[in-house]
């Protein structure tokens, strides 16, 4: 597996002559999501989110694996975690 980092990212897997483009997007402090095109030997991608609560603790969460469309998270749906650093794709085969 790979993780990529920011927006529109292209990256070239082994043996596959295209370029996989994600567009991790951060929707707002607490969902991020993103897509991808271009999947080549590539078989699916998730969002992966680094969460803080108010008491300071971090946690990773991922968002649901796809094929095609928006793979999206939400670190608290009450507001008491919000996304820290990056919005990253996790490649998966």
């Amino acid at each position: 597996m790979a993780v990529l980092a920011g927006a529109l990212l292209p990256m070239v897997t082994a043996g596959s002559a295209a370029a996989v483009s994600c567009s991790p997007q951060k929707v707002d402090s607490y969902t991020a999501r993103t897509s991808c095109a271009d999947l080549g030997t590539v078989r699916r991608y998730r969002v992966l989110v680094h969460c803080i609560n108010n008491a300071g603790t971090t946690r990773e969460i991922t968002g649901p694996w796809r094929t095609s469309g928006w793979s999206t998270v939400t670190c608290s749906a009450n507001q008491t975690s919000a996304i820290t650093g990056y919005v990253e794709t996790e490649l998966g085969k």
